[in-house]
């Protein structure tokens, strides 16, 4: 080795200045290029990381989130369903719970979490995006990386069975920063925001239609509720609540809400005014309709033409006028006898009139059927109760006034349509809306069960479906409502859903299929009581659970009997059934002490003129 030489760049240096620094090129250029190397060198593996979350051959799924937004959703143990504040959505798998490790679907996770998602088929690799982190996960290893450099050991191995990749749950949201809560006894999984110590309480309000009420009308309420964390809402109070006040007054309601991790919301109060004096109803008519036609030459109608002849003679009997005229008037003044009055005018003729009356129908395609009317006579009666200041209820409106103890406001009625035939939708419900009037109607399950999937069928396109359609049409006796256009109607407040049977409304031999036992024609014999009480209970019971599996869990279904008569056996199943009420065909009136399951209805029909409407109707 060269000593001096390095002895004099040793010397050299120390002979600088104190405080100048060098300006040798080749020392700066030395240190330039190790700055610029290592700026490289780190651009390298961070475009590299964001390259492998980026840019491979995988497919991508998923839409985007907010990191920030509340958030809580729950898991229930061998169900394909996400829950959150909001609803349910479903996953492409089970939420699993084996060997005490929590597996939910990939594809669940990602919906919870609105997330994105690259899955390489060849490698087995998926990496998430979209999430306020970066995910990268193997299936088969239990290895997961976050946000390139931070990796997180799993609970178990990530797996795929028939085609869904399962991920081990409370391991990997608790890596990427949420709680989770697991319930045993239930097989619930919670995911929450992560505990920052500065939990906030929910927020509860409410609104009601109007601020001033009279006596005993109905009070409609609105909530609103919500959680800053998106914690579901699991529990509500009220103080002072009702759904109608009796006496006048001024009245705080009160109303809060509790989160599912027990935070109570402040309490909410409104006031509400109460006015006027209550009258209660003697007893609330219960009208049934059926059918609609648009066109009044399609219905029947029995009418009476008055023909009036009025003969003015002078005192020698001799003729001086004859004026004959002819009126419709209403049926009910038929009479077969002629009637003649003889008066004398202010000239001392004598002036004889005669009056007859003559019967005739007037004809149309539904001529040989009463329950079949004209929209124009539904149109007037719906005006008069709106005109003279009925309240339409609803059969849960009903029931909750009996609850109550008191009977409906005076001017009460309760309309149904029966059978659920089309035109309940197409023209009594626009109607309805118009005066803000309400009804509930009453199909027969299984006939708009097949006949809502025959027109998803067309909707969809299917191969035959359209010949099946009008098939169906055409054995029927008018067209029916589908499930979408019940959930439509119930869903805007104006009408409430029961039904006529399953698949009951039709006669036997001798009476009504549900109200005795069938003959039997393959065995040549008759039902057994048992086999009777079996099959009724059947028909009831998928009723109900039909009708809540279509239109949702919260509807209180009533019944109507079909032919409006029932049987010890089948008002038995109607209760056991769960159904709230059921109706015979009677007089139409229901009073305090009606029996429930026996509710008296009466039938509009083309006979029913406006004038026989009015007098039996409003009173």
């Amino acid at each position: 080795m060269n000593f001096r030489s390095n002895r004099r760049s040793y010397e050299k240096r120390r002979r600088l200045p104190q405080g100048e620094k060098t300006r040798n090129p080749k020392v700066l250029v030395g240190s330039l290029a190790a700055i610029v190397i290592s700026l490289v060198v780190l651009a390298v593996v961070v475009v590299i990381g964001i390259v492998g979350f980026s840019s491979d051959n995988s497919k991508e799924t998923g839409a985007k989130s907010n990191p920030d937004a509340p958030f809580h959703v729950w898991f229930m143990a061998e169900s394909n369903e996400i829950h959150n504040g909001t609803g349910v959505s479903d996953m492409e798998g089970n939420y699993i719970v084996a060997d005490g490790v929590s597996y939910l679907p990939l594809d669940g996770i990602l919906t919870a979490l609105s997330g994105t998602l690259k899955y390489n088929e060849d490698t087995g690799v998926c990496k998430i995006r979209d999430i306020g982190k970066w995910v990268k996960l193997t299936v088969g290893s239990d290895v997961m990386r976050v946000s390139l450099f931070h990796k997180v050991t799993l609970a178990a191995k990530v797996y795929e069975k028939d085609g869904v990749i399962y991920v081990p749950a409370a391991t990997f949201f608790s890596a990427i920063g949420y709680d989770y809560e697991y319930t045993d006894s239930s097989g619930r999984l919670d995911i929450f925001p992560a505990d920052d110590g500065e939990e906030e309480v929910p927020t509860a309000s409410f609104t009601t239609d109007k601020d001033t009420y009279h006596v005993g009308e109905k009070i409609v309420y609105t909530t609103e509720n919500a959680s800053p964390q998106g914690y579901e809402i699991v529990d509500q109070k009220w103080e002072n609540y009702d759904d109608w006040y009796f006496e006048s007054g001024e009245v705080n309601v009160g109303y809060a809400v509790k989160d599912y991790k027990g935070n109570w919301s402040k309490t909410y109060t409104k006031t509400l005014t109460i006015e006027g004096e209550y009258t209660a109803a003697e007893s609330v008519p219960v009208l049934s309709y059926f059918y609609l036609a648009k066109n009044d030459s399609d219905v029947s109608k029995t009418i009476t033409e008055q023909t009036q002849t009025v003969t003015t003679t002078d005192a020698a009997g001799k003729v001086l006028s004859t004026k004959t005229t002819t009126k419709t008037v209403n049926y009910n003044d038929y009479t077969d006898k002629p009637a003649t009055t003889t008066t004398k005018d202010s000239s001392g003729n004598t002036v004889k009139t005669t009056t007859k009356y003559t019967q005739k129908k007037v004809t149309g395609k539904y001529y040989d059927n009463p329950y079949v009317i004209k929209l124009s006579q539904f149109e007037k009666e719906m005006a008069d109760l709106h005109d003279k200041g009925y309240t339409t209820l609803t059969v849960s409106e009903y029931l909750d006034y009996q609850d109550s103890g008191v009977m409906p406001p005076a001017k009460s009625v309760i309309i149904l349509f029966v059978n659920g035939y089309e035109t309940s939708y197409t023209l009594a419900y626009p109607i309805l809306q118009e005066y803000g009037m309400k009804a509930n109607i009453v199909p027969e399950v299984k006939a708009v069960a097949d006949y809502s999937a025959l027109v998803k069928a067309v909707d969809n396109g299917e191969e035959g479906a359209e010949e099946n359609l009008a098939a169906f049409d055409e054995s029927s006796s008018f067209p029916l409502v589908t499930f979408g256009q019940l959930a439509e109607m119930k869903d805007s407040g104006t009408f409430e859903v029961g039904c006529i049977s399953y698949d009951g409304n039709r006669w036997g031999a001798d009476a009504p299929v549900l109200t005795a036992p069938a003959y039997l024609e393959d065995e040549e014999r008759e039902e057994t009581e048992e086999e009777y009480a079996a099959r009724v209970k059947t028909d009831v019971t998928a009723a109900i659970t039909t009708l809540c599996d279509n239109l949702g869990e919260e509807i209180k279904p009533f019944f109507v009997y079909p032919f409006g008569v029932t049987s010890d056996v089948l008002t038995a199943a109607v209760k056991d059934a769960g159904f709230s009420c059921a109706f015979i065909k009677d007089d139409g009136y229901i009073y305090a002490e009606s029996d429930l399951f026996a509710l008296h209805r009466l039938n509009i029909t083309q006979s029913i003129s406006n004038w026989e409407f009015s007098r039996k109707i409003l009173k």
